[in-house]
């Protein structure tokens, strides 16, 4: 009986310190303090309760699990990095510090590699009117058919990838190195025209203003019952950009003296940039004909004119990006202003090959490009690149994101070919010259500068370790 009673009053007590706890558990839960527990007692007669104390001021670790209790993710021993209230491993199960959970965007890790495919636009090629259509009683004065009112060369979409990528220097990110790489496919424009030389043919010609006369005046290509020929224009570009950065953390909304981490559901940090930048825009036009007179003894002209032009740039970039993460979308902003030395280059060539069929003729200069311009310059110049951009992400597995981004950069002082072309010609001058020291010496060389600016969006992948 004794025995009974005794079993009969631990079972009491035990439920009694059971309510108790769970009494305890929910104030605790609310108001953060530290309350007792028990261990599950003996069966025996007379056992003493073991009593343990356990430290519920943390309780944030642990709020993910309590929303998903089928979780357990966010572990004692580990941060439990989660984009949102409910428990995942989108970030994976731990992280160092609290800013690790942003890290760039890209989750947890202190590395990054961001690729994107571009889809851009770039300023066109201006030229003065280097093909055009006349008719045979004022062949001088014809429509544009290339270049001048026709508009720009090399106005297309073009594809291209920027690869980013980087590394932090310290646990807390508040100091990392990033790297760039960006290059447009080689864009090329082509246009030919030209004519039989029979009667009712079309009337082509290459349009120049004559400083003899003060008119304008223009080369033929082809006209009935006196010339063959076609002639053609080519245009070429290529464009690519590189830079090496200081990443330093200004302000990030996450690190809290680098402890561990909660679950995510909105971070943010500001980074100033400091660093390198390379660019180049490497550009050709080159305007050739092949022409045949259509009476004996039927001369045939191979002429040509090539502009080329090189930009190189090399200079500081200062620059900010601004980031903000909600759960599993991203948004950045970026902006950049480089600063420096661009070595402008211009080479200047043509040539003009002539047969009768006995003897052959091989002179220098064509018809834009003659002796008096023909050659190589080159200057340095004080040149700036700005450079903004958006991007928004959306991380769909852990460590990975993709990415939707748009992006312009501009560059104030470039050369570029068709601003070279002086369209003022002394016909005296064209090969072979009658008297090479006739004035004026038109065409001539003179520097000038234009604007180049590319811009459009981009598709990419992200990924951090």
């Amino acid at each position: 009986m004794n025995i009974a009673i005794s079993k009969l009053a631990a079972r009491l007590l035990q439920s009694s310190l059971l309510a108790a706890f769970l009494v305890g558990q929910s104030y605790a839960a609310d108001q953060h303090v530290v309350f007792a527990t028990q261990e599950p007692f003996a069966e025996k007669a007379g056992a003493t309760p073991a009593i343990a104390v356990v430290d519920y001021a943390e309780t944030e670790r642990f709020e993910a699990a309590l929303l998903s209790p089928n979780c357990d993710t966010c572990g004692e021993t580990s941060c439990g990095c989660d984009s949102t209230l409910g428990c995942d491993s989108l970030y994976g199960p731990t992280c160092g510090t609290d800013a690790a959970c942003l890290a760039n965007g890209l989750g947890c890790g202190n590395g990054w590699l961001q690729a994107e495919y571009l889809m851009w636009w770039s300023a066109g090629m201006p030229t003065p009117a280097l093909l055009a259509r006349a008719s045979e009683q004022n062949p001088a004065v014809g429509t544009p058919l290339v270049g001048g009112s026709a508009g720009d060369l090399l106005e297309g979409m073009r594809s291209g990838l920027r690869v980013r990528g980087g590394t932090w220097l310290d646990n807390c990110q508040t100091v990392g190195i990033e790297f760039e790489y960006l290059f447009l496919d080689t864009i090329d424009e082509f246009h030919s025209v030209g004519d039989n030389g029979t009667a009712g043919s079309a009337v082509y010609t290459r349009p120049f203003f004559n400083v003899l006369t003060n008119q304008p005046d223009a080369e033929l290509v082809s006209f009935p019952g006196v010339l063959r020929g076609t002639a053609s224009v080519q245009a070429e570009g290529d464009f690519q950009s590189a830079g090496v950065r200081l990443v330093w953390n200004q302000c990030q909304q996450c690190c809290e003296g680098c402890g561990p981490c909660g679950p995510i559901v909105n971070k943010s940090r500001f980074d100033l940039l400091i660093g390198y930048r390379y660019a180049s825009l490497d550009e050709n036009l080159l305007i050739r004909e092949n022409l045949q007179e259509v009476t004996p003894p039927e001369t045939t002209f191979d002429i040509f004119d090539q502009f080329t032009t090189t930009n190189r740039f090399n200079g500081g970039e200062l620059g900010v990006r601004w980031q903000e993460q909600y759960q599993r979308f991203s948004l950045e902003m970026l902006g950049k202003l480089a600063f420096g030395s661009n070595r402008q280059t211009v080479q200047i060539s043509g040539r003009t090959l002539a047969t009768d069929g006995i003897d052959v003729v091989d002179a220098p200069g064509g018809l834009l490009a003659q002796t008096s311009n023909i050659g190589t310059y080159t200057r340095n110049r004080f040149a700036l690149i700005p450079e903004l951009g958006a991007t928004v992400g959306y991380a769909f597995r852990p460590n990975w994101k993709a990415t939707l981004g748009y992006s312009i950069i501009y560059w104030d002082r470039v050369v570029r070919p068709g601003d070279q072309i002086d369209t003022s010609v002394n016909p005296n001058l064209l090969p072979p010259a009658t008297n090479t020291a006739t004035e004026p010496l038109r065409p001539e060389f003179q520097w000038q500068e234009n604007g180049f600016w590319t811009q459009g969006i981009s598709f990419g992948l992200a990924y951090n370790r």
